[in-house]
C-alpha cells in the first residue's frame, strides 16, 4: 500500500514539473537571486529526514549572527561550526598525509555506498588519499546519537541524547620530526644547487631520500622534492610520496647492496680488491668503471 503512495506522489510530482512553462524557467535561469534560492532548495532536498544536512560553508560571521537571531522562526534550521585540519610542521609530509573532503564534496562518488552503509551521513568530510583515507576509521571519531520524538505530521516536538560523541583516535608515526626537519632542509639544500647550476634540469628535476630503522623497517625520516616548469620558471614541490610510488633505475648505490650480499655469503672479506675490469665489445669502446672497488671494513 505504501509502495503504491510513493509511486502515485511521484508520478502527480513528475505532471506538476511538466506543466511548468517554459518561459518560467527561462526567467528563473536569468534572475541571479532565483537561482540562489533554487540552489538552496535542491541543497535542502538532498539529504534525509530528520538528518543534519550542510547548506552552505564559509559564511560570513554577520550572515551566521542574523541567522541565529532568527533560529525561531526558521525550524530545522540551525548553525554549527566546521572544522579544518591544521598542520603543525606545514608542507612537511604533506603528499603522504593526505587530504579530506570539504562539508560541499561530502562523501565521494565512488564511495557513496561504502560510508552510507556505515552510518556516514552524505555531507559527511572523510578521507579521501593516503593516511587519512587509508586511517579513516580511526580518525573519524564517533557522531553523537539523538532521538527525535514528532508528532503526526513529522514536527520534532523533543530531542534527547542517546549516546555522546567521541573524538577521533590519534596516530602515531615513526618518524622522527627532528631528523625529518634537518632532512627536509638539506633536500631544499641540493634541489637549489641543480637549479642553480643551470645544467641539470629538466633531466634531473627531482630528489628522494628515506630514512629506516633496518631492524624493524620503520620510517624515521622520508623526503622528496621536485621542480616543476612553471609558464616563467621552476617551482619546486614536496613530491615525498614519489618515494614509494615513483620507479627508478638503481645507481651506484646499489654497490654497497652487492657487497654486503658478498659479506654475507662468505665470498668476499673486509679489505679485499677486485679490480673492475672493462667490458670490451668490438667496435664499442672499453665500457669501464671508475678504476676499481675497495672493500672495506667500514662499509658494514
Amino acid at each position: 500500500m505504501m509502495k503504491k503512495l510513493r509511486m502515485q506522489i511521484k508520478e502527480i510530482y513528475a505532471l506538476q514539473l511538466d506543466r511548468i512553462p517554459i518561459s518560467d524557467l527561462n526567467a528563473i535561469r536569468k534572475d541571479e537571486r532565483e537561482m540562489e534560492i533554487v540552489n538552496l532548495f535542491v541543497k535542502m532536498n538532498s539529504g534525509y529526514a530528520l538528518s543534519p544536512q550542510t547548506i552552505s560553508t564559509n559564511i560570513q560571521p554577520e550572515e551566521m549572527a542574523k541567522v541565529s537571531e532568527h533560529l525561531s522562526l526558521l525550524p530545522g534550521i540551525n548553525t554549527v561550526t566546521d572544522w579544518e585540519r591544521e598542520y603543525l610542521f606545514g608542507n612537511t609530509l604533506s603528499s603522504i598525509l593526505g587530504k579530506v573532503t570539504s562539508s560541499t564534496e561530502g562523501l565521494p562518488s565512488d564511495m557513496l555506498d561504502y560510508y552510507l552503509s556505515r552510518d556516514y551521513l552524505r555531507n559527511d568530510r572523510v578521507g579521501k588519499s593516503y593516511l587519512e583515507l587509508q586511517y579513516e576509521d580511526v580518525l573519524k571519531g564517533q557522531p553523537g546519537k539523538v532521538r527525535n520524538i514528532t508528532d503526526k505530521a513529522g514536527n520534532v516536538l523533543s530531542t534527547e541524547t542517546i549516546t555522546e560523541g567521541q573524538r577521533g583516535k590519534d596516530l602515531v608515526l615513526t618518524v622522527d620530526m627532528e631528523l625529518q626537519a634537518y632532512l627536509e632542509e638539506l633536500m631544499v639544500e641540493e634541489m637549489e644547487k641543480i637549479k642553480e647550476s643551470g645544467r641539470h634540469l629538466p633531466m634531473l628535476d627531482r630528489g628522494y631520500f628515506v630514512m629506516m630503522e633496518p631492524d624493524t623497517g620503520e620510517i624515521l625520516a622520508m623526503s622528496g622534492k621536485r621542480w616543476v616548469k612553471t609558464d616563467e620558471d621552476y617551482e619546486l614541490y614536496d613530491d615525498t610520496a614519489g618515494t614509494f610510488q615513483s620507479a627508478h633505475e638503481f645507481g651506484s648505490a646499489v654497490k654497497g647492496a652487492t657487497i654486503l650480499s658478498g659479506y654475507m655469503a662468505g665470498i668476499l672479506t673486509p679489505g679485499e680488491r677486485i679490480v673492475d675490469q672493462p667490458i670490451q665489445l668490438k667496435g664499442v669502446p672499453n665500457v669501464k668503471n671508475r678504476g676499481f672497488l675497495e672493500l672495506e671494513h667500514s662499509l658494514i
